[in-house]
């Protein structure tokens, strides 16, 4: 059986970890706006709760936090705050508790990134615990998920001439003091180009990341072809997508997609 190649750092203290910036909130849902959904009182309520915890070396004030908010998108995110604390290989680690926790998050209707990253969180703790065909039922849930999206151009090109030629340009404000329509519609365009082009290469990362993982498994596991197959037909009944994405398990990953 080949090592399974995780490095684990022993010793992280909690105050540390909470520190860090892959811990701040993950800000799940939006509003109308675009901006994040959490109210300005809970994020203060939370970064008070997250001092008593660095104090404490404890996670029970975030615990405690968590059972005492109502609104989906608070419990979401915080969901995923905890459930990723107790996954993280450097910090405060309980594999058993960051499934628990990400699972309550994967009951809500998480947007499409948020959705693939916590899959991800939950496969390698799963896969911590030795419970392979759970990991490799969320690796192939990832898969699948990026598989529905158009990335066959491989990493996106940005022709910044095109840009700096076609863009919004300077604000200028007509005699009420508005800026044109002309102006607003082309800085719409410009951020969903922006946006779109920000979730092509996310998907590319996590697409290139959920065939390592599954690669990795098939290998420690000895896994052959049905049963990748007998597990996508646990997950999906989309048959369509079935031979697509075991030729790409099959295959050569085509490297860490990098501009």
């Amino acid at each position: 059986m080949r090592k399974t190649r995780w490095v684990i750092i022993e010793g992280c203290c909690l105050s540390l970890l909470l520190a860090l910036p892959v811990f701040a909130l993950v800000g799940v849902f939006r509003d109308a706006k675009g901006d994040h959904a959490l109210s300005a009182d809970f994020i203060e309520r939370y970064k008070s709760v997250k001092d008593e915890a660095r104090e404490s070396m404890s996670m029970e004030p975030l615990l405690k936090f968590r059972s005492e908010c109502d609104r989906p998108e608070e419990i979401a995110d915080l969901e995923i705050f905890i459930g990723k604390a107790y996954n993280h290989q450097g910090g405060f680690v309980d594999h058993e508790k960051s499934v628990i926790h990400l699972s309550n998050a994967l009951s809500y209707a998480l947007p499409e990134e948020t959705y693939l990253k916590v899959l991800m969180w939950r496969g390698n703790s799963y896969e911590l615990k030795r419970r392979h065909d759970d990991a490799l039922k969320d690796y192939l849930r990832g898969l699948l998920a990026c598989s529905y999206h158009d990335l066959s151009g491989g990493w996106p090109s940005v022709d910044r001439e095109l840009i700096d030629a076609n863009g919004p340009g300077v604000r200028t404000a007509d005699g009420s003091g508005d800026p044109p329509q002309e102006y607003l519609d082309k800085h719409r365009d410009f951020r969903r180009f922006h946006d779109q082009l920000r979730l092509d290469e996310n998907l590319l990362f996590m697409r290139y990341a959920f065939i390592e993982a599954i690669k990795r498994i098939r290998a420690d596991q000895s896994l052959d072809s049905v049963k990748i197959l007998n597990t996508l037909m646990e997950i999906s009944p989309d048959r369509a997508r079935y031979a697509s994405l075991i030729q790409l398990i099959e295959g050569e990953n085509e490297g860490r997609p990098l501009p």
